[in-house]
């Protein structure tokens, strides 16, 4: 009860200056905090737009790695079928090289890391230390097709031909799945379509 009259007499005594002054007081925190929140909110934009856009940049790199990708799994399973096994060097080298092409792109994204052991220290910037896996599993990918030995036509393949043909695709395609499953952890297509909804809403 006593407090509750202290606090009655103590507003008594206030002036309009000191009320004027108390107003401002508050008006000012709210302000900061509204303006902190803002700021807070743009800041955190700016950090997710920065990684946006690289995340934009590597699905492009992955559009096109993944179609180099199927270009050559078509090419490997269709020699001596649907283009004559004679093209097939031709094939082979073109995919090779496009698939090599698509791993010294991929450095940039995905560069390799130091283990603190000198591995690679004498190479090249960009090829010191070790691989990261999304990488590996493409240049699993690029020495399966590097190694694909001269197709026979179909007709002339024996069961044991048929069959490691068929054991060479499936390694093939596990390694491009592996691959695929790097960059999706990488990108993680989930939390990237909620942050552009919630900065589209």
């Amino acid at each position: 009860m006593e407090n509750a009259l202290d606090l009655e007499e103590m507003f008594r005594r206030l002036g309009r200056a000191d009320w004027i002054a108390i107003v401002s007081a508050v008006v000012a925190v709210a302000s900061f905090l509204a303006n902190w929140r803002i700021v807070s909110r743009q800041s955190r934009m700016q950090a997710e737009n920065l990684r946006l856009a690289h995340d934009s940049d590597v699905i492009a790199w992955f559009h096109e790695t993944v179609n180099e990708l199927s270009d050559a799994q078509e090419t490997l399973r269709e020699a001596g079928r649907s283009f004559p096994a004679e093209d097939f060097e031709a094939r082979r080298s073109r995919a090779r090289t496009r698939i090599s092409a698509m791993l010294d792109r991929g450095r940039l994204f995905f560069p390799n890391v130091d283990r603190g052991d000198g591995h690679g220290a004498q190479r090249e910037a960009g090829y010191q230390g070790y691989r990261q896996p999304c990488l590996d599993h493409l240049y699993a990918c690029y020495r399966l097709v590097s190694d694909w030995p001269a197709p026979l036509p179909v007709a002339a393949m024996s069961d044991a031909q048929t069959q490691e043909k068929s054991e060479r695709i499936s390694q093939l395609v596990t390694a491009r799945r592996a691959f695929v499953s790097e960059v999706f952890k990488a990108i993680d297509p989930r939390r990237r379509g909620q942050v552009l909804q919630e900065f589209s809403s």
